[in-house]
């Protein structure tokens, strides 16, 4: 008994291995290169891997495969990988195979991004309280969490004037244009969903989920100003962008429901419900489910 445990725990073993290792191969595929949302991965992997040679005594090798994911990650904006990868650079170039001139480019370049990436820290951070905050508070924001908003949407707004990367945009532009929807100034929000879109354009024009973002931003924003077809436009083309049947999917497309109801384009929402209704996923999300039950029974009264 205690032979065929020991070899069940083993086999057991072998098998995470290597499911772990089959998922760390395909998702760091550079097939995937297209999609930022997996660029990191890939950023990842080539880190381990050169950290893995440099720790096998294969420096030469490892120094050159981490230079080359050093330039990956600062032309996809991955901070925290860049500077994990630079710490194992400027070692080596600092003693292993000394050159100064390398060294101190390097040492430079990890002051500069470490400002940068605590910088990413503290939007993160306030995203996460933020999130907390809206997801458990089912009767609005308190006055103490207004004020706490208030104190890091004021500190965002420098970090913006003074950072930028990938991460710090995407998040300061987003929490910019939540804090002053639920502060009602949707003129400011809609300044500012332009502002990202046009950053996002310049500076990551592949970023689907950037522009995904701040076109609801601006469509949601049009919405509050009665600016419907203008809302309308945003919405169709950002909902263009954006893989059916997931939840963001199914929540956006409410919002777009609305719109429509103000618009009193009732055939247009018939064809929006059934567009909705007819993925199963929807059953999935429980909360998004329910909704669209009652937009069905809406939908039911407009044709009676």
């Amino acid at each position: 008994q205690t032979d065929r445990n020991s070899s069940f725990r083993s086999l057991k073993f072998r098998l995470e291995e290597k499911l772990t290792n089959d998922v760390f191969l395909y998702s760091a595929n550079y097939k995937h290169n297209k999609k930022s949302s997996y660029k990191s991965l890939i950023a990842e992997k080539n880190y381990i891997v050169g950290a893995s040679l440099q720790k096998y005594g294969f420096r030469f090798e490892a120094s050159k495969m981490l230079e080359k994911n050093l330039d990956y990650c600062k032309k996809n904006s991955f901070t925290d990988i860049a500077l994990m990868t630079i710490q194992i650079l400027h070692d080596h170039y600092g003693f292993v195979a000394p050159n100064q001139s390398k060294m101190m480019s390097l040492l430079n370049e990890s002051d500069a991004l470490m400002k940068t990436y605590q910088a990413e820290k503290y939007v993160r951070k306030c995203n996460a309280i933020i999130s907390n905050m809206y997801v458990l508070n089912k009767g609005g924001f308190k006055e103490t969490q207004l004020l706490q908003m208030d104190e890091m949407i004021t500190e965002i707004k420098k970090i913006i004037q003074c950072h930028s990367s990938r991460t710090i945009n995407f998040f300061s532009y987003d929490l910019l244009c939540f804090y002053h929807t639920i502060k009602g100034e949707f003129k400011e929000c809609l300044l500012r969903a332009n502002e990202g879109l046009e950053m996002c354009f310049k500076l990551f024009p592949t970023d689907l989920q950037f522009i995904y973002g701040m076109k609801i931003n601006i469509a949601v924003s049009n919405f509050h100003l009665k600016q419907y077809h203008e809302s309308e436009r945003y919405f169709i083309d950002a909902l263009s962008i954006s893989k059916p049947g997931r939840r963001v999917w199914f929540h956006d497309n409410s919002l777009y429901f609305m719109t429509l109801v103000r618009m009193k384009s009732y055939k247009k929402l018939l064809e929006l419900f059934l567009e909705v209704k007819k993925h199963k996923s929807l059953s999935s999300f429980v909360v998004q489910d329910e909704q669209w039950k009652i937009r069905e029974a809406y939908l039911n009264f407009i044709v009676l």
